[in-house]
This record gives C-alpha cells, structure tokens and sequence, in this order.
C-alpha cells in the first residue's frame, strides 16, 4: 500500500494504491510530493515476466484535486515532471496509468505530454459530469468503460474494474480498481491483443 496522508491539512482526499505484491513487483518513484498536491506513484511490473513482453513496466499514479483547490498547476507540473522522468529512465516497455477524482481540474495538459495517452472514462460518474478519469496509453488494450452501481458503503466504495482485451500474464484479473467516496463504479472489459496488466488499486 502507497499513500502519503499528510499532504495536505483537513479531512476528505488522500489517495492510496494498494498492489497484490503476490503477483508484482511494486517501486516507489524516488521523487518528492509539492506540499498541498495529493499524489501518490508506484512502478509496477509482473513477476518473472519474459523479457518479450510488450509491457514491461506501468506508471500508476493516484490524484485528488479538491473543488476549489489553489494547487491545480502544482499538481499539473507535478505530473509533468514525473511523466518525463519516467519516460527518460525506462525508453521500452512503459506504460502510464493516471487516475484520480478530478473535480474541476483541466485534463489537457496531461493529455498532450503524449499522443498515446487518452482519458478512457466516457461516462459520467457523478450527475451529469465524469470527476473519476483515468488516463492511459494502455486503451487499445481495454474495452469501453461500464458504469455499474456502487459497493455498499460497508465494503470498499464505488469501484472502476478495468478488463483486458485478452489473456496473458497482465490479465489474470483486473489491471485496476479505482474507487471513490461518492461515484458509481466503471468496468471496463478486455477483447484480443497482448498480454495485460492488472490488481492494482487505487481509493480517493
């Protein structure tokens, strides 16, 4: 489990992600959080995955902007930074996923720090709005989000439950399971293509 709940001062936000260490190997990205920005990262990779897989490695990081929040462009360029220092350590195999409670936070310029990377959620996941994205260059790879009813508020709430498009060493079950306070929960399911990722966590 990776979280950094002392980011910010009162109550509400605070993202964690939770891997099945059974399963991956899990790295901490040795980088430091700006003050008030709620961001945690971790560097996943499939225990004794052969050496041709296409997927070598995943980037996932967990966000929450607060309404209101007067950290948006920390946390922008806090993204930025870690994406390009990424990209620059590890050049084959890498992959990103970016997810969080976005509330009113601009996606764009996470979006254009490549041309891979698209947001995937096109439903929305509160009233009329999607607050939950998930960004990634892995959507060639999954099928169209499914909005489903929440978890009961006893066990953990409102999931997202990526599928992959085929079998594999990545997709022996789900690639994540992103869960929020408030928001309906969204499936995603997996079709045909390279071996996938999954059991990795993340609760906003």
């Amino acid at each position: 489990m990776i979280s950094n709940p002392f980011q910010r001062k009162g109550r509400g936000g605070r993202p964690i992600i939770i891997v099945n260490n059974t399963k991956y190997n899990v790295e901490r990205i040795d980088t430091s959080c700006p003050w008030g920005v709620e961001m945690v990262w971790a560097v996943i990779s499939i225990k004794k995955a052969p050496s041709i897989s296409k997927i070598q490695k995943i980037v996932i990081g967990s966000f929450y902007s607060k309404p209101a929040s007067k950290k948006k462009q920390v946390l922008l360029d806090h993204i930025s930074d870690v994406f390009h220092m990424m990209s620059s350590k590890f050049t084959n195999g890498l992959y990103f996923v970016i997810c969080g409670d976005s509330n009113c936070l601009r996606l764009d310029p996470i979006l254009h720090l490549s041309a891979q990377l698209k947001q995937i959620v096109d439903k929305p996941t509160r009233g009329n709005a999607i607050l939950d994205p998930v960004i990634t260059d892995l959507h060639s790879f999954y099928q169209n989000p499914l909005i489903v009813k929440p978890w009961p508020q006893t066990l953990s709430p409102n999931p997202f439950c990526p599928k992959p498009k085929t079998k594999g060493p990545w997709a022996d079950t789900k690639l994540l399971q992103a869960t929020t306070h408030h928001h309906p929960p969204i499936t995603f399911k997996h079709e045909g293509g390279v071996p996938q990722q999954n059991s990795v966590s993340k609760n906003i």
